[in-house]
């Protein structure tokens, strides 16, 4: 599948989640998938962002997760 395809139903699994933590869990498995998206540089950002607590709902999750191109 081409890159802008991948991402784009990588972002439409993720967020179909209930909550933050399955929402970046299914995101981050999908884009490790993909030989162009594996090492995305705003993964680990994202990562620490769920670690450190920042996002509060599941907005700002989406935000995040839709940010990326």
């Amino acid at each position: 599948m081409e890159r802008e395809d991948y991402l784009q139903h990588c972002k439409e699994r993720a967020l179909q989640e209930n909550d933050i933590h399955s929402m970046w869990a299914s995101f981050h498995n999908d884009m490790s998938k993909h030989d162009e998206l594996k090492d995305h540089i705003a993964l680990n950002l994202g990562m620490s962002l769920l670690a450190s607590g920042i996002w509060k709902t599941k907005e700002d999750c989406e935000k995040f997760i839709n940010g990326f191109n």
